[in-house]
């Protein structure tokens, strides 16, 4: 893993800039290296993911208007619930906002997590994207009125294709791991104008096989998801450690020193990057608020005590 370290905005914000020009690139910004684990496993409630979905349909379902199992979990994240996604971004200066979006406490155990906030930056050419989200193992899969239902099956897809040690039953039309990619990708290679199926099947095959990182790009279903540019990791293990060295594989990372936290955040504020326009609606705002009162006590009071250590020299 390529790792690079920041002590001041200018260099930081060169590079990130250049990675954006790119195009290639997607990001993560987080201020303590946990937060690299998607939320059901913090939370440690991976044996109830079925559970939780299943209890939030019956729940409010009223609210929701989705036929993609996909939307159906990040409207689900959105508000809170526990879920495997774990939120990228196409723009780093989004990701920058939310790397810098906790200020540093005497809570953080880990030492680097004491000193850094980080930037995860992966090359969607070298991993699998993907947009519209086919779900194969079951032959009565349009017959399912069940989201969260849709949602398990999307996620036993995931596991038939890159789970080496998974166990086809005897009646399943998919015999082997090869199969189900090849209808997989084919699927959605017939759904987009202008690719070459084969190809298509040939490269994500190879992918898979490199324990490359899956991306979903999910149909813009609410307003925060489209102004944060957002898309989702689908993880297809759950196994912190294995998790994290997947993340480590395919991933670079960068390193920002806390002592420049303020000054990245007045120049994102510059550029409209912004509780206000990330975050845009009343809770988020109110949360937003209170984190920046919270801010200003804690430098004002760092500030009053630098000032009454000088005086009594």
């Amino acid at each position: 893993m390529e790792i690079e370290t920041y002590d001041e905005k200018t260099g930081l914000i060169s590079r990130l800039t250049k990675r954006a020009e790119n195009g290639r690139y997607i990001f993560r910004g987080y201020s303590h290296q946990s937060q690299l684990l998607p939320s059901i496993v913090r939370k440690k409630l991976i044996d109830q993911e079925a559970a939780l979905l299943f209890e939030f349909e019956r729940s409010a379902n009223q609210y929701l208007n989705t036929s993609n199992p996909v939307d159906f979990m990040s409207y689900a994240q959105h508000y809170g619930l526990a879920t495997r996604l774990l939120d990228f971004t196409y723009n780093p200066f989004i990701a920058l906002y939310f790397a810098l979006f906790t200020s540093k406490g005497p809570n953080y155990t880990v030492e680097d997590d004491k000193k850094y906030y980080y930037i995860r930056y992966c090359d969607v050419e070298k991993n699998i994207l993907i947009r519209h989200v086919p779900i194969l193992n079951r032959q009565d899969f349009f017959e399912i009125n069940s989201m969260a239902k849709r949602c398990m099956e999307l996620v036993e897809t995931i596991d038939m294709m890159f789970n080496k040690d998974y166990i086809f039953k005897q009646k399943s039309i998919y015999r082997d791991s090869e199969t189900v990619i090849t209808a997989f990708f084919k699927t959605i290679a017939y759904r987009v104008p202008g690719i070459c199926a084969e190809e298509y099947i040939r490269n994500n095959r190879e992918r898979i096989r490199n324990n490359a990182l899956l991306f979903i790009d999910p149909n813009q279903s609410n307003q925060r998801l489209v102004m944060q540019q957002g898309m989702f990791l689908f993880p297809y293990t759950l196994e912190d450690k294995a998790h994290n060295e997947l993340l480590n594989k395919n991933t670079g990372l960068i390193k920002i020193n806390m002592k420049i936290r303020d000054e990245l955040q007045r120049y994102l504020d510059t550029i409209g990057i912004n509780s206000y326009r990330l975050m845009p609606d009343l809770s988020s705002v109110c949360e937003a608020v209170e984190r920046k009162i919270r801010d200003e006590r804690v430098r004002s009071s760092v500030l009053f005590k630098k000032r009454r250590g000088s005086k009594l020299k």
